[in-house]
């Protein structure tokens, strides 16, 4: 699997020279070799100790996800189910200034307690809400990933998340690449569909950004950007203050390893991705992009809207991936849908 890498802007893209990649990808090599030997150190000494005196801290969910959403009710139960349906215990959710019916669909998991809802009325407010839902809940939860309504986990080599975290408990962060999925020729969006059976055009290969699950048995975490949490060895004092960034899905240190990402994907099955749905379709790409704007800040409003940005994401759809699609019966059987009864005899007597 190779890994293709992704520009927030054509602007960046454009000032990436060939010098600029090269040095530094060999800054990246040498760092990334020192910090690696360091890290792996750090992770095996905590994890031997912890295993010695049994440290074992409970929690309430073993795994949770948070994610904030803007008038994007219509795909709320889909995002829903299929993470209930691969085992994530509990979705804290933050509405931002949502005027759709979002209360209607969410009301039912909020009074099952399968929902936590926070109403974030502050403007470009995400990194204060990955922050507010990591003081609040990291306490009860053991690992919680921080991921948008359009991104789905599609789990490669395992039916249920939680087999996938059991394999990387010693490590702080989880860190998942993103697989770019674009609009599938279609230019609206009807009423009623289900964005995992709709949308199956891709980029070719993995993308180098993606989102982290973190591990609350670690401690001192800080927001790097929407996309890499870190957690800190730190004194009381602040004499001391190291970040312990995640692992990819192959064991790697992950952030900032471009070279890393690049060169050991080719030889690697992914365990896990995240399908992320940037556009689904024309209409909604007009809506998100142009209208509505992000959550995150003004700076990604303005760049969301950069001329040509909509095709340099769309060129690259030149792949399909139907993998999420085994689930497809199951979550449909979650949301209520049924089957036409098939009866070969009455069929054959009519």
């Amino acid at each position: 699997m190779k890994i293709t890498r992704y520009y927030q802007s054509l602007k960046s893209k454009a000032n990436d020279t060939l010098y600029k990649r090269m040095r530094r990808h060999f800054y990246l090599i040498v760092g990334g070799i020192l910090y690696s030997v360091i890290f792996y150190i750090y992770i095996f000494l905590r994890y031997f100790i912890r295993w010695l005196f049994r440290v074992r801290p409970s929690f309430k969910y073993d795994v949770s996800i948070c994610a904030v959403f803007m008038n994007e009710g219509k795909y709320l139960r889909e995002w829903i189910e299929y993470h209930r349906l691969i085992g994530v215990d509990h979705i804290y959710l933050y509405n931002n200034n949502s005027t759709d019916n979002y209360l209607d669909i969410l009301t039912p998991y909020i009074e099952e307690g399968y929902i936590t809802l926070t109403d974030w009325p502050e403007k470009y407010g995400q990194k204060k809400i990955y922050a507010d839902c990591c003081h609040r809940f990291g306490q009860e939860t053991r690992w919680i990933g921080y991921i948008d309504l359009d991104e789905f986990v599609n789990l490669r080599q395992f039916d249920n998340i939680k087999d996938m975290f059991r394999k990387f408990r010693a490590f702080p962060v989880l860190y998942l690449c993103w697989k770019m999925f674009g609009t599938s020729g279609y230019m609206d969006e009807p009423e009623t569909y289900l964005v995992t059976e709709r949308y199956t055009s891709c980029w070719e290969d993995l993308c180098n950004t993606g989102k982290s699950f973190i591990n609350n048995e670690f401690r001192n975490f800080s927001f790097v950007s929407p996309h890499y949490y870190a957690s800190h060895i730190r004194t009381k004092k602040g004499l001391i203050d190291i970040p312990v960034f995640g692992v990819s899905d192959m064991y790697t240190f992950a952030y900032g390893n471009d070279f890393f990402f690049e060169f050991f994907y080719r030889f690697h099955k992914p365990k896990a991705y995240i399908n992320h749905y940037w556009s689904k379709s024309y209409g909604w790409y007009d809506y998100k992009d142009r209208k509505r704007g992000s959550v995150c800040s003004a700076g990604r409003s303005n760049a969301k809207k950069t001329e040509g940005r909509f095709e340099a994401h769309e060129l690259k759809n030149s792949s399909k991936d139907y993998s999420i699609q085994r689930f497809l019966i199951p979550l449909k059987i979650a949301m209520g849908e049924k089957a036409t009864c098939y009866d070969p005899e009455i069929n054959s007597n009519s």
